[in-house]
C-alpha cells in the first residue's frame, strides 16, 4: 500500500504466504528498504499492513497461522519503532479472527474483514474506529459460507468494495465470485449489494485515486490457484469501463492469510516516481516524467 503522502510502500515478504512474513517498507522507487517487524518464530505470520497515517502503520498479527486463530491488530512507525498492540479481533469484534483492509480517507476508521471462529468463509465486512471498536456493519452473510474479503475503501469515502464469493463454500473449486459494493448515504448508512449472478470471476485491485475507476482482474479460470487473468477498469457503480491487458498468472482464490490488500494504485510526487531502469527498450509509460511539483497515477 502507498503511503498517503505517495513517497512509500509497505508490504509484508514471506517465502510462501503460509509461512513466517515480514512487514518491510521501501521507498516508491524501491529504494532504502526496510524491515519493520520480523517474526520469533516460524509460527508467527504478518499480514495486511496499511498506513494510517504518514507516520504509522497497522498490521495483523496471527500468533499461529497453523491453529484456530486469536487474531490481533498492531501499530509501528516507518522507522519500525513505537511497536505496540491496538486491539484483538475477539475483545472487540467478537471475531476470533480477521484483517484490516484499509483506512477511510480521513484516516478516522477501518474497513475491516473479520471472521467467526475457525471459518473463514463466514468472513464479513465491517468499519470500526482505530481502537477496533464496531461504527458499521457493511455487510454480513447469513450462515451460508459465502466468503468475503479485501475490503477497499474509496478515495472519495463514498464507496467500499470487496470480494464477495457468490458460491456457497469458501474453498470450492467452482466457486464463482464478484464484487460487493456499499454505498454512504447523506443520512451515514451504508447501502450495500452483492453481485448479480453474471458479473461472476471478477476481484476488486484497487481504486483509481479520483474515485471514478476501480481496477479489477477478471480471472479466467474458476479453480482455485493461480489461473490466467485479464485487468479491467469498472467505474464506481461497477459497469465496465475499459480493458486493460492480460497477465499469465492470478491467485484465483487466495488462502486466508492472504485476503488483504492485492494491490495499490497511486499518485506520487514527481520527484518520487520511478527511475527507468537500465533496460534497452524500455520506457515510462506516458513518456518522460512530469514537471517537478506535479502528480501522475502510477501506472497499474
Amino acid at each position: 500500500m502507498f503511503s498517503p503522502d505517495g513517497r512509500r510502500i509497505v508490504f509484508t515478504r514471506a517465502a510462501f504466504p503460509s509461512l513466517s512474513s515480514t512487514v518491510c517498507v521501501c521507498n516508491t522507487d524501491g529504494s532504502n528498504l526496510k524491515k519493520l517487524v520480523t517474526p520469533e518464530d516460524e509460527s508467527e505470520c504478518f499480514l495486511s499492513p496499511v498506513w494510517v497515517s504518514d507516520s504509522r502503520i497497522y498490521y495483523t498479527r496471527d500468533p499461529d497461522h497453523e491453529s484456530p486463530r486469536h487474531m490481533e491488530v498492531w501499530q509501528v512507525d516507518p522507522d519500525g519503532k513505537d511497536r505496540q498492540l491496538v486491539f484483538r479481533f475477539k475483545e472487540r469484534l467478537k471475531k476470533d479472527g480477521g484483517l484490516v483492509t484499509d483506512v477511510s480517507p480521513d484516516g478516522r476508521q477501518l474497513a475491516v474483514i473479520a471472521q467467526q471462529e475457525g471459518d473463514w468463509s463466514t468472513a464479513d465486512v465491517y468499519i470500526t474506529d482505530l481502537k477496533g471498536n464496531l461504527l458499521h456493519t457493511v455487510w454480513e452473510d447469513s450462515p451460508d459460507d459465502h466468503a468475503d474479503a479485501g475490503a477497499l475503501w474509496s478515495p472519495n469515502g463514498k464507496t467500499i468494495v470487496w470480494h464477495h464469493n457468490i458460491t456457497p463454500g469458501a474453498f470450492d473449486r467452482a466457486a464463482s465470485f464478484g464484487v460487493g459494493r456499499a454505498s454512504l448515504g447523506e443520512d451515514g448508512k451504508w447501502t450495500a449489494r452483492v453481485p448479480r449472478q453474471t458479473e461472476t470471476f471478477v476481484t476488486p485491485v484497487a481504486w483509481a485515486d479520483d474515485s471514478r475507476v476501480l481496477l479489477c482482474a477478471r480471472i479466467h479460470e474458476s479453480r482455485r490457484g493461480a489461473s490466467p487473468a485479464t485487468l479491467l477498469l469498472k467505474d464506481a457503480q461497477l459497469q465496465p469501463v475499459k480493458v486493460l491487458f492480460g497477465l499469465p498468472r492470478w491467485r484465483r482464490s487466495p488462502e486466508p492469510w492472504c485476503y488483504g490488500r492485492p494491490g495499490d494504485w497511486g499518485a506520487v510526487p514527481a520527484d518520487a516516481l520511478l527511475s527507468p531502469p537500465d533496460v534497452p527498450g524500455f520506457r515510462r509509460p506516458g513518456g518522460a516524467a512530469p514537471p517537478k511539483g506535479r502528480r501522475r497515477p502510477l501506472t497499474p
